[in-house]
């Protein structure tokens, strides 16, 4: 049985805890176990079933097995972790040497699953030595849902090759506290995501792009079809359909960013801190971009401004720029020329949208809320295709204070952070004290 872990203008929009986690740290909240009765009649009690996960290798994590030389077609010593759908508490257990792991003891429902098994130094030397082909795999990451019926079920994980990519998202803040503007209201200007070069060589972020794929990936009551009807765009295998579309500035070569370096793009470039003593609001003055919008906005002269270059502009309703909302699929993506790519009308207000080229996305983040009682709506199955990522992470939280990560896998030898990139954002991404242009 696997163990039970539980666990200056400002503009106001209407509306985990604090981890530091090694690469092998899971960061749940620690609940109660659920009862094992319910109140449907007196004496009725629910059954419990288990849960057997066998986690399975698919192309080039199949061919580093075999170079390890281990079966192709298992994955052992992975970390299982499994979540009831709706629910924080969180299972955790290590797969054996035939892949699989039992959780026991489990209520029926829905279950999320991700298997992460991270390569030492030894092992991805191995691997590089055996085959050329696959060097820079250091991790074998996956993600599945299931529904647990008692007495017993069974699932299987497949995991895919994790290498290091170069430009990767590696912090995500999304802290829109609701103390300033009072109970009913949030400040929302605060917001960054962090870029980072986890690569061995320079490279440059002129003319790269930032969008934020599109937001039909939940449905409700009022909507109750909704991920079946966006099921074509919201699962294209070929590619991410966006409509907010921001460009790094730059002619070709002037924005270079050394390896192990990090810059920051801003929502506002300002410093919040000062503009509400007290409020532990981050300076961000000395970001490296700002999301520039028009009107009132406020434009930092000594930060240079992202390019609006989406068929949907990144601002709100009062056109001061948008960085973050609530759409929770971010994508990194490399120069391309915007006038070819496939184009399509959606049956939205705002229909218009491109297509980003899965050989041009240099990464790829999927969030979602952590549970919260008040959520009337419910995310699809999946948020995207399971090419570009195999699992939303349960970790976006507004009213944190803190920062969505990337996992430090390790470090090179010059010491500088390798970072997780499995593209499972459920194993990829952690909870952390904000350090934006700083990856700790």
């Amino acid at each position: 049985m696997a163990r039970r872990q539980t666990g200056l203008f400002p503009i106001f929009a209407l509306g985990c805890f604090l981890a530091s986690c090694s690469p092998g740290d899971d960061p749940v909240e620690l609940r109660p176990p659920p009862p094992d009765t319910t109140s449907r009649s007196v004496g009725d009690t629910v059954q419990r079933g288990s849960l057997t996960v066998t986690v399975t290798a698919a192309g080039e994590a199949s061919r580093a097995l075999e170079a390890l030389g281990r079966p192709a077609d298992r994955v052992p010593e992975a970390h299982v972790r499994i979540r009831r759908v709706g629910e924080s508490p969180v299972e955790v257990g290590t797969t054996d040497s035939l892949g699989e792991v039992t959780f026991a003891g489990l209520l029926p429902g829905r279950y999320d699953i991700t298997s992460l098994r991270l390569l030492n130094a030894d092992e991805t030397a191995r691997i590089n030595e055996a085959d050329s082909a696959l060097s820079g795999v250091n991790a074998f990451g996956g993600g599945n849902r299931v529904q647990v019926q008692p007495p017993s079920s069974t699932a299987d994980v497949e995991a895919v090759a994790g290498r290091r990519g170069s430009l990767v998202i590696s912090e995500v803040h999304d802290w829109s506290p609701r103390e300033i503007g009072g109970p009913t209201v949030q400040y929302s200007l605060a917001k960054y995501v962090e870029v980072y070069n986890n690569a061995d060589t320079t490279v440059y972020l002129d003319g790269k792009i930032i969008a934020q794929a599109f937001d039909f990936v939940w449905e409700s009551d009022a909507s109750p079809d909704r991920c079946v009807d966006y099921e074509r765009w919201r699962l294209d295998s070929e590619g991410i359909w966006a409509q907010r579309v921001l460009r790094f500035p730059g002619s070709g070569r002037e924005y270079p960013v050394l390896p192990g370096q990090a810059r920051v793009v801003a929502q506002q470039a300002i410093n919040h801190e000062e503009l509400y003593p007290g409020s532990g609001l981050p300076d961000l003055s000395r970001a490296d971009f700002e999301v520039f919008g028009m009107g009132q906005d406020i434009d930092n002269p000594a930060v240079p401004n992202m390019e609006h270059v989406g068929f949907r502009p990144s601002v709100d309703p009062l056109g001061r720029g948008l960085l973050l909302s609530s759409i929770p699929i971010l994508v990194v993506v490399d120069n391309v020329d915007l006038e070819s790519l496939p184009t399509d009308k959606l049956p939205l207000q705002y229909p218009d949208y491109h297509r980003f080229p899965g050989e041009a996305i240099l990464d790829l983040v999927t969030t979602q809320p952590v549970p919260r009682a008040h959520l009337t709506w419910r995310f699809c199955e999946r948020l995207v295709s399971g090419v570009f990522d195999r699992q939303v992470a349960i970790i976006k939280d507004e009213f944190a204070g803190n920062s969505m990560h990337r996992r430090v896998l390790g470090t090179t030898r010059t010491g500088y952070p390798i970072l997780q990139r499995t593209k499972t954002s459920a194993v990829d991404l952690v909870r952390g004290a904000r350090s934006p242009g700083r990856v700790p």
